[in-house]
């Protein structure tokens, strides 16, 4: 099942001594020296914060979780793979220290649901999402961030967000709430 197969391509991915264990009764994880990875969810709550021990969230880690309708990653994460929030289709909302991989690369919101290019964040993104809250982690927005999140109602931008990319809220015709950080200085 999904934890053998977890464990195996994480465990070869990972140069360092780690060993795997479940965190909580509900998160698989690799530990290694420095970090706690969340590699497979295995919880069944509709309202999720993930615990601040984590460092990462791997590719997959909550796909197929079609009972989550909130998440809450902490600030500590500092890389979230692609599609791990995959087939999440009940999410209605979703807290996230920064958009895409990494703060570093803040490209588009669909990459966390699987898509490979924000012209696809409209099939890839689950239509019941309807907030998203950027904490005070992320510099800057990329353009096309959000770009085809047509029931997107509300985004909330953190405090350290300096800059938002060109069209990053494009073709998000039911967007009626932009609440931006006190360091937004550059839009589109």
């Amino acid at each position: 099942g999904y934890v053998g197969y977890y464990a195996k391509v994480v465990h070869t991915s990972i140069d360092e001594p780690s060993a795997f264990k479940v965190v909580d009764d509900k998160y698989f994880c690799l530990e290694t020296e420095n970090e706690l990875i969340l590699v497979k969810y295995l919880g069944d709550e509709e309202e999720v914060v993930i615990p601040e021990k984590f460092t990462r969230i791997y590719i997959d880690a909550f796909a197929g979780c079609d009972f989550i309708k909130s998440i809450v990653v902490p600030d500590t994460i500092i890389s979230i793979g692609k599609g791990a929030f995959k087939d999440c289709s009940s999410l209605e909302s979703i807290t996230l220290p920064f958009i895409d991989a990494s703060a570093s690369s803040n490209q588009y919101l669909g990459f966390l649901f699987g898509a490979s290019s924000y012209l696809y964040n409209i099939d890839y993104i689950p239509a019941s999402l309807k907030t998203v809250v950027i904490s005070d982690v992320c510099g800057n927005i990329g353009s096309y961030a959000f770009y085809g999140c047509s029931n997107l109602k509300s985004v909330t931008i953190g405090n350290k967000v300096a800059s938002i990319g060109d069209y990053a809220f494009y073709g998000c015709s039911n967007l009626t709430q932009v609440i931006l950080g006190n360091k937004t200085k550059s839009i589109g």
